[in-house]
């Protein structure tokens, strides 16, 4: 793992008994945030109501899974685990603005920190906050493996898509392996 600038940053150890500690009382609508850390995807947080999966043993919100299936054991790749409350903003029924989606989806750059709401039948909606990147094709841009678009146009899941703060910008157009970066933004 490293920081903005390339630098090695160690990786912080996970409180289990913290995880487990948060994990016992959750039941299913609960609104939590977790963060993740996988080694494809990076580090993301997930917020959004927890659910069961179909065999009512694992705890999940959106698409990942928050334990094992034995209890309160949290899956490895769980950083950390808190609740949220959620304020009374019922978003499910409006449609995305196509134009304002396609406007951010265009000026998407690898690395940028994003925060992308989706709505997926049997998950509901939920959020992901994290760095995008170019699919191994280099045909979509995703998310903590949500994929944001489809070719030109933004993902049928996607609601809404924020640019939290723009990557680091190579300073020589088309820098590849030990590329410069603008330390400045300037």
């Amino acid at each position: 793992m490293s920081n903005d600038l390339g630098f090695g940053v160690p990786l912080s150890r996970r409180n289990l008994t913290a995880l487990r500690s948060a994990l016992e009382p959750l039941e299913t609508g609960a609104s939590v945030t977790a963060l993740f850390r996988y080694t494809e995807h990076g580090q993301f947080t997930v917020s959004g109501p927890v659910r069961r999966d179909l065999t009512e043993t694992v705890l999940k919100v959106g698409w990942w899974d928050l334990t094992n299936g034995k209890k309160v054991e949290p899956v490895s790749e769980l950083q950390s685990l808190t609740s949220t409350v959620v304020e009374d903003d019922d978003r499910s029924d409006l449609a995305p603005d196509g134009d304002e989606l396609r406007s951010v989806v265009s000026s998407l750059d690898a690395g940028d920190i994003v925060t992308a709401d989706f709505e997926f039948e049997g998950c509901g909606r939920f959020t992901i906050s994290g760095g995008v990147r170019r699919d191994e094709h280099g045909t979509r841009w995703i998310l903590a493996g949500h994929h944001l678009t489809l070719g030109d146009a933004h993902a049928p899941r996607l609601r809404r898509l924020v640019v939290e703060r723009k990557a680091a910008v190579p300073v020589a157009a088309g820098a590849g392996v030990g590329a410069q970066y603008d330390l400045f933004g300037g």
